[in-house]
C-alpha cells in the first residue's frame, strides 16, 4: 500500500485565547513581522513545550502548508503552518483554533487527534502560527488500492465505521462532510477520520441557521433560493475570500439539504419545540416522542445513507468475492431504507439505533 498521508487543510487561527509560546510579542500586536509560512527541512519549530524538526512538505493550501515533523523524541506528527497576516479578518482565525479544540474534546481511536496549537516567533522576529497533529500513515478510502484488505479487514473496518460516528452522534456531533475522501484507511488497516473541522455541534447549525435567517424565504421560490442568495452576499462582503471554514462548510452543507435549514428554521421560530430536544435525543440511549424533531428525521437520512455507503466503498476495498459484496451492499443499505420505511410509519427511534445494526450484521 502507497503510503499518503491526507491531512485536510483548514483556514486560519484566532489570535486571541490560544496556547503561544512564552516571552512571544501578542498575538494581536501588528507590530511583528509575519512569515511566508514556509518551512525548510531541517528547520526547528518550538512551541512551549516541545521541539519539531522539519522533514518535508505533504501538502498545501490556500492558507498554509502541511509538513511532516519530528519532536525530540523522534516520533512522527502533521504540523500546519498557517499565514499570519494582519490585513485578514481575525475572526477568521478561529478555525483551526476550533479544530484543534474538537481533536482535544473528541477522544475515539479512528478520530484524528490534535496535539498542539500555538505561535512560534523565529529569531528574525517573523511569527507562524502551527497546528500539530497526529500523523496518520495510509491512503483515503477513496485512494486505497481494490483488494487491499482482506475479509476479516474489510467487516473489521465496519465496525470501526459504526463505532465512530456512533460515539459522535452519542457526544453531541454531527459530521456533516461524510466522503471517502476524509476517512483514511491507515497502514494497520484501520479507519481514522481526518477532518476535524467537519464536526458540528447542535448549537453551531442552530446558530448558523439563526444568524441567516434575516433572509426572508418568500422573497425566493424556493430555501435553495435563499441558501444561495446567502453564499453570494457571503462573497460579496468578502471578495478575497477569506470565509471561516465552518461557515463555508455549513452554506456547502445546507445547499444541498435544503429541507434540513428549513426544519431547523422552523423549530426556531415554534414556541413549542426547542432545539434542545433534539440534543436530548442525541445524547440519550432512550427517547420519547416529545424529544424527537423533525431535524432528526432529515438528519438520519443523510447521515444513514453517507454512512453506509462507506461501508459500501470500504468493503469494495477488499477480497470478499463479488456476491457476498452485493449481499453486505443490501444488508447495509436496508438499515436506512428501514429508516425511512419507520419514519413514515411514525415509528421515533434515534439515529444511533440504526447505525447499532451495523454492529450486528
Amino acid at each position: 500500500m502507497r503510503k499518503l498521508l491526507l491531512i485536510v487543510l483548514t483556514s486560519f487561527i484566532s489570535l486571541t485565547n490560544f496556547f503561544c509560546l512564552a516571552g512571544n510579542e501578542s498575538p494581536t500586536s501588528t507590530s511583528s513581522q509575519y512569515h511566508s509560512n514556509s518551512y525548510f527541512p531541517g528547520d526547528l519549530v518550538y512551541s512551549s513545550t516541545e521541539c519539531y524538526e522539519i522533514q518535508h512538505v505533504l501538502g498545501e493550501g490556500a492558507f498554509g502548508k502541511v509538513y511532516a515533523v519530528k519532536n525530540s523524541e523522534g516520533k512522527k506528527f502533521a504540523l500546519k503552518c498557517y499565514k499570519l497576516d494582519p490585513r485578514f479578518d481575525m475572526s477568521l482565525y478561529s478555525d483551526p483554533e476550533r479544530e484543534f479544540e474538537r481533536g482535544q474534546l473528541l477522544d475515539h481511536p479512528n478520530i484524528i487527534k490534535s496535539v498542539e496549537f500555538f505561535i512560534y516567533t523565529n529569531p528574525e522576529g517573523e511569527s507562524t502560527l502551527n497546528l500539530v497533529l497526529q500523523y496518520v500513515e495510509g491512503n483515503t478510502v477513496n485512494r486505497t488500492p481494490f483488494a487491499a484488505l482482506n475479509r476479516e479487514e474489510g467487516i473489521s473496518a465496519l465496525l470501526q465505521v459504526h463505532s465512530v460516528f456512533s460515539y459522535a452522534l452519542l457526544t453531541g456531533f454531527i459530521y456533516l462532510d461524510l466522503h471517502p475522501d476524509n476517512v483514511m484507511i491507515s497502514s494497520e488497516t484501520d479507519v481514522m477520520v481526518i477532518d476535524l473541522a467537519s464536526f458540528f455541534s447542535i448549537a453551531e447549525i442552530s446558530t448558523f441557521v439563526k444568524k441567516t435567517s434575516y433572509l426572508s424565504t418568500s422573497r425566493y421560490h424556493s430555501i435553495t433560493q435563499k441558501l444561495a442568495q446567502i453564499r453570494r452576499e457571503t462573497q460579496i462582503q468578502n471578495p478575497t475570500k477569506n470565509v471561516k471554514v465552518s461557515e463555508e462548510k455549513l452554506q456547502r452543507f445546507f445547499l444541498h439539504h435544503p429541507e434540513l435549514y428549513n426544519e431547523i428554521q422552523q423549530l426556531q421560530q415554534s414556541r413549542k419545540s426547542k432545539i434542545a430536544n433534539y440534543l436530548i435525543s442525541l445524547s440519550s440511549k432512550t427517547t420519547s416522542p416529545t424529544h424527537f424533531s423533525y431535524i432528526e428525521r432529515f438528519l438520519g437520512n443523510y447521515y444513514l445513507d453517507k454512512i453506509t455507503d462507506l461501508c459500501v466503498t470500504i468493503l469494495r476495498k477488499s477480497t470478499i468475492t463479488r456476491e457476498e459484496r452485493m449481499d453486505w451492499r443490501v444488508r447495509l443499505k436496508k438499515i436506512s431504507w428501514n429508516y425511512q420505511e419507520d419514519i413514515d410509519e411514525g415509528k421515533i427511534q434515534p439515529v444511533h439505533v440504526y447505525l447499532d445494526q451495523l454492529s450486528r450484521l
